[in-house]
């Protein structure tokens, strides 16, 4: 059995997000750098009215916007991996870590985590009429 499978799993599926959400933008990317190839061409066999309005289509970075998402689609894929890599670590470690946004984990920190406020509501069933809302206010 592997050690905190759960966590190991949770891991990979984000992971996995990540790497298909790196595609869809590097596949976008290569769209948009074809549709400008595509009008680049149209242009030059276009008449110079025409040609000057496909121009301004593309716009000044119009060929250059395929190519960011591209590259933006590549550090995602770098970044995800090495966030992958780090919680990985993470879980196989034997120690706790902790993130440092907890508010137990801040020097000074006055939250006492030994006491809980009992829940807002509870459900009890009640017989030929369904279920009836009471609410709890003791603190005890």
């Amino acid at each position: 059995m592997i050690r905190s499978f759960t966590d190991h799993a949770a891991n990979e599926r984000t992971f996995h997000a990540w790497i298909r959400t790196a595609i869809a933008v590097i596949a976008f990317g290569f769209v948009m750098e074809k549709f400008n190839l595509f009008l680049v061409a149209v242009a030059a066999t276009a008449s110079p009215a025409i040609a000057q309005r496909i121009e301004r289509l593309a716009g000044p970075f119009g060929r250059y916007d395929g190519l960011a998402l591209m590259l933006v689609g590549i550090v995602l894929i770098l970044v995800s991996t090495l966030r992958f890599l780090r919680t990985e670590r993470r879980i196989e470690a034997p120690e706790v870590q902790s993130n440092g946004t907890s508010p137990r984990s801040r020097p000074g920190s006055s939250i006492s985590p030994t006491r809980s406020p009992p829940p807002a509501a509870t459900c009890s069933p009640r017989p030929r009429r369904g279920w009836r809302i009471s609410s709890s206010t003791s603190w005890a």
